[in-house]
Parts: C-alpha cells; sequence; structure tokens
C-alpha cells in the first residue's frame, strides 16, 4: 500500500472531533494486548493510521464510512520476526497478498537471497518495491549475505562496503544470526558491521542454536538479544532467564512450535518473553496457516488466547522496536485489523488496511503494482554443459565386494543433521542408492560459475522410493541440487531446473511430473500467490504419492542439507562432504574403507 504523508496533528484532530474519520470500523471487540481484556470498542481511522478507539461518534462526519465487525474481534496483525524469503517461493508483492490474507501486517528479513545472486543492486530493487504492499518489511541483514562461505563459495557479488551500508538503511531494524563465535571470528566486515549496528542502536539478532553454558553467557554478553534456534522449552527457559527472547518457529524445514510452546504450557514460562517466527516456509503451507496458524495452535494446547495473540503481535514490535507503528489497536498506530469471529479457532475473516477491506472472506481482493525484474535477476542459472546420468554416477576407488561410506541422515523438522557409517552394496564399480534401505543419492552442482563442479553423496530419511527432484530453492549458495535412485532421472530434473531458469522438478521414469518455475534469483518467481500454491501443491503431492516420501518440507529440509554453514552436521556442497561444527567447515571424503 503506498503510504501518503500523514501529520500526527491530522490524527489528533479527527480524535478531538475537529475533522472526521475516513473510515469507522464499529460493533467490533477489541482484543486489548495491553491491558489483556477484550471490550466492545469502535475504531476511527484516516489515512493509514488509527485516530481514535472506543467511542469515537465525535470522529464521524457526513463523508465517513463505515466497516460494520457485527460483534467480531478486532485482532492487530501478526508479524513474523525471523524470516527468508528463500522458502517462500514468491516475489514481495505476492508474497504480500498471501501473508496478508493469513493476518500477517509484518515480518523481519534479511534479503540475502537477492545479494547473492544480484549484488546490493538487487537487494534495492526487492525494497523499492515494499511501498506497494500491504506486508511491512523489515531489513535484517546478516553476515553470510557478504562472507559466502570462505572456500565453499563466496561469490562476491556484495562488497563489504556496500553490506555494512545496509545498517543505515531506513528499513533496517536489527542485524541477524549473530554469537559470539562471530564476534570473535576476525572478519573485517563482520566486524565493521557489528561496530556500525551498536552506533545505530540496531537490534542484535542471535543464532544460538545448540549452546548453554557459558558459550550461551559469552553470546548473551556481546548483545544477542533474540533466539530463533530454540529447540526445546529446556533451551527456551536458559534463554529468557539471561533475558533473550524466544522465536518459537515452525516453517517448512525446521518444525518446533510442539516441543518449545511447553516452557510456557508446562513450565509456567511468562508469555511476554516469545514471539513466533517460521525461517522459512512455503507457499502450500502458509496459504493453509503462516503465524495465525501458530496462535491458534498455542490457544488449542492451553495458551490464554489474549496470550496468543500477544505472542504473535505486540511482544514482536516492541522486540523490532516498532510498537509504535504496529503490534496493537491503538491510537497513532497503523491501522492493520484482523477481523476474526472465534478467538477459540482464530480463523481470518477479514483484513483492514488503511480504509480498505484488502481481504474478505479470507481471500486477497487487490494485487499490487510489481515492477519486471531485470534480465540480470533473472537469467542465473549458468551450468558448464547439459547433465547426464554419467555425472551421478558414484565410482568405488578400488574396493570390491562393497563400501563404507558417509550418509547423511535427516530427520524431518529438524535442521542438523547427523552422520552414518553404512556398507554400501557395489556393482560394475558403482555405488547406487537404495530405496528399499532409504537411502538416496544427492547431487550438488554449482550453478553460478559454470564450474562443472558436483558434489555427490548419499541421504537417509527422505523416503524416496522412485524417481528423483531438482531443486536450486535453497538457502546458502542457491546452488542446484538432484536427490533420488535413479541417476538418468536426476540428470532429467536437474536439467530440467536449469531450463526454468531455476525451481523444483519431478520426475519418474524419465517423465516430468511436475514442476514448478523460480525464475528470479533461481530461488523466486513473480507469478501470482494462487497459481504457485496450486504447483507447489501439485509437487507436493506428486514427491509423496508417485515417488514415494512422505517428508513434509522436503524441498525446504533438502535446501538445508545442502548448506555447509552455521547448522552443524555432515553435509553436501558443490565441492563434496563436508563436517559443520558452528563455522568450522571441515572436507570429509565419501568412503571410509571396504567394506568388513
Amino acid at each position: 500500500m503506498s503510504r501518503p504523508s500523514l501529520s500526527r496533528d491530522q490524527l489528533a484532530a479527527v480524535a478531538l472531533g475537529e475533522k472526521p474519520a475516513d473510515l469507522v470500523i464499529r460493533g467490533g471487540r477489541l482484543v486489548d494486548v495491553y491491558s489483556g481484556l477484550i471490550r466492545d470498542a469502535d475504531v476511527a481511522i484516516f489515512g493509514d493510521r488509527i485516530a481514535a478507539v472506543g467511542d469515537v461518534s465525535a470522529s464521524i462526519g457526513p463523508n465517513t464510512r463505515y466497516y460494520d465487525a457485527q460483534g467480531s474481534h478486532l485482532v492487530p496483525g501478526l508479524i513474523d520476526t525471523h524470516l527468508h524469503l528463500v522458502g517462500c517461493q514468491l516475489n514481495l508483492p505476492e508474497l504480500s497478498r498471501l501473508l496478508v490474507s493469513r493476518g500477517t501486517a509484518a515480518a523481519s528479513a534479511c534479503f540475502y537471497e537477492a545479494g547473492q545472486v544480484g549484488g546490493r543492486a538487487a537487494i534495492d530493487w526487492m525494497l523499492q518495491q515494499l511501498p506497494e504492499c500491504d506486508l511491512r518489511v523489515f531489513l535484517s541483514p546478516f553476515i553470510a549475505c557478504q562472507r559466502g562461505l570462505g572456500p565453499f563459495g563466496n561469490l562476491e557479488r556484495i562488497s563489504p562496503d556496500e553490506f555494512v551500508d545496509l545498517v543505515d538503511h531506513p528499513a533496517c531494524v536489527e542485524i541477524r544470526e549473530w554469537n559470539v563465535h562471530l564476534e570473535r571470528l576476525g572478519d573485517p566486515t563482520a566486524t565493521a558491521m557489528i561496530e556500525r549496528a551498536r552506533q545505530a542502536n540496531r537490534i542484535i539478532a542471535g543464532h544460538l542454536e545448540g549452546m548453554s553454558g557459558t558459550e550461551l553467557q559469552a553470546s548473551v554478553a556481546v548483545g544477542v538479544s533474540s533466539d530463533h534456534e530454540v529447540v526445546s522449552a529446556g533451551e527456551a527457559l536458559d534463554r529468557i532467564a539471561l533475558g533473550v527472547k524466544v522465536q518459537i518457529r515452525e516453517g517448512s524445514g525446521a518444525r518446533d512450535f510442539d516441543r518449545v510452546i511447553e516452557a510456557i504450557t508446562v513450565h509456567g514460562a511468562d508469555p511476554r518473553f516469545f514471539m513466533f517466527c517460521t525461517d522459512g516456509q512455503e507457499v502450500q503451507h502458509t496459504a493453509r496457516g503462516h503465524i495465525d496458524a501458530m496462535v491458534r495452535r498455542a490457544i488449542e494446547v492451553g495458551v490464554a488466547p489474549i496470550d496468543a495473540i500477544r505472542v504473535g503481535s505486540l511482544n514482536a514490535a516492541e522486540y523490532l522496536r516498532v510498537d509504535g507503528d504496529l503490534g496493537s489497536i491503538t491510537p497513532g498506530r497503523t491501522a492493520h485489523i484482523n477481523i476474526v469471529d472465534d478467538l477459540g479457532n482464530f480463523r481470518i475473516r477479514d483484513v483492514i488496511v488503511g480504509t480498505e477491506r484488502v481481504v474478505i472472506d479470507g481471500e486477497p481482493v487487490k494485487r499490487p503494482a510489481a515492477p519486471a525484474a531485470p534480465a540480470s535477476f533473472t537469467q542465473t542459472i549458468n551450468l558448464h554443459r547439459p547433465l547426464t546420468a554419467a555425472d551421478f554416477e558414484v565410482a568405488v576407488p578400488g574396493l570390491d565386494g562393497g563400501a563404507r561410506l558417509r550418509v547423511i541422515d535427516v530427520q524431518a523438522g529438524v535442521l542438523v543433521t547427523q552422520e552414518s557409517i553404512l556398507t554400501m552394496p557395489t556393482a560394475g564399480g558403482r555405488v547406487s542408492a537404495e530405496p528399499d534401505r532409504d537411502v538416496a543419492k544427492m547431487a550438488v552442482i554449482d550453478r553460478h560459475q559454470a564450474s562443472g563442479r558436483i558434489g555427490l553423496g548419499f541421504t537417509r530419511g527422505f523416503g524416496l522410493r522412485a524417481g528423483a527432484i531438482a531443486s536450486t530453492n535453497s538457502p546458502a549458495l542457491m546452488n542446484l541440487m538432484a536427490l533420488g535412485v535413479s541417476d538418468s532421472d536426476m540428470a532429467i530434473a536437474a536439467n530440467r531446473a536449469a531450463e526454468l531458469g531455476g525451481g523444483l522438478v519431478a520426475v519418474l521414469d524419465g517423465e516430468v511430473l511436475a514442476e514448478v518455475a523460480l525464475p528470479l534469483f533461481g530461488v523466486l518467481t513473480e507469478q501470482p500467490a494462487e497459481d504457485v500454491v496450486e504447483q507447489m501443491t501439485c509437487f507436493e503431492q506428486v514427491v509423496r504419492d508417485e515417488l514415494g516420501s512422505d517428508c513434509e518440507g522436503i524441498v525446504t529440509l533438502s535446501g538445508f542439507v545442502m548448506m555447509p554453514v552455521s547448522i552443524p552436521g555432515l553435509k553436501l556442497c558443490d565441492r563434496g562432504l563436508v563436517s559443520v561444527k558452528r563455522d568450522e567447515i571441515e572436507p570429509v571424503p565419501l568412503f571410509v574403507g571396504a567394506a568388513r
């Protein structure tokens, strides 16, 4: 939504009855996140902000329009406090439509996907689209955008100075993914960024995966104030005891809600120290629920409705220091109001942004204007040559009768991977996937520099029984990945994904059964949200029904398997297998030795 200039004195004039409101929402039950009460109240709106709440009769003029809430609840817009755009498939205007229809008013995002591929110009291009969107998006730069992965692939598309300057951008509210290890890394860009952030009084958001004891204390000592990597109630309690706000995460890859919410429901922690986030959520899952789904689930497991709504709104706004604009339905705040009939089932019926009803009966009714992307942002897949089945063969290095090799163990809903040593049979000097043992082959192909680099490995836990999938929709370097049990199907899927300019492809017996084109930076699309939801749903169904995988969120989860940074475990990148421990990355061989 393009936001007109509005003086605070004009809002005061409306509240005092000196000037008429543009719109009055009448007959609503206001969810007051400050007092914790629910009360009858009307809301007077002028321009894009709230002028008065309660008895607003003085603000009504002959041209004031009405929205009759008919006893429904008026709920403040919700906030996703940690979002990576790469997992959402949609460019900002269409993502805005989808998230606003789910009751989300704002999200904090790092835009590293654009920066890695298109440099600072790509980040600026995305940010320039925000004024036309109803969704507020805050900028949260994170150092991996510029550092890349060191020897494992810094594309150097954004300079250190360009990156550090993001801290001063008007949309910037925080830097993210910080901890004591980054503080002490000695990287000049990281040091410059954290110093600039402190000078500008930006929030320092954390990445405290697995930390406890002195390591956790040290990260808090350097200024970390939040953590989205909490996976248990115990970790949540450890963090809030140190003043760290917990971002309860439930996305397509990491699903921590059920365990972390017990800090509140079982252990009695104060809900005011919690927020919600998705980290990354595929659009077909978002269509079924975003932060609203987390509010709903919190209510279902015993969190008081007012507390669940606070976690999704006011807590987040206060943490991001935007509570003067968002998080509550109070005078002076931006008018972003969700109409909810029943707090028990928490279904968003209508959404009012400014003076417009932008969502009716759960469906968005407008489409923001979106500029066409420059060709340099949509022609980003560069392969050495078309791939063949031979590129995916894993040759046995002089081992007969079987081989022992490292396998990446994957667990649905968990980003940390494990390493197993399995004995695999050999045939013709090759090791192949074994679907009967849930062992699939994975390949990660450099898609940026046409180097011809291909890392090959094996995974267990995706449940693929036939065929293959290919994807460029992943974090870190967003390389081309193929995962499957057939080398020929892997080649077909990977080549088709490249032809699409990036995206997702599912193949069985040489036939493409489903595909989703993601040509914007190779990870996003400018297509209408409804179309992409349909395509992603089809892809998900094909992977489940035809390829045999019951792994929900397989796109996101497989993407984290090929991210050799931050999240521990055995990972695969275009340079081969690596063991990740915090920020330590160590290449490891696939083969351990001959079968015993």
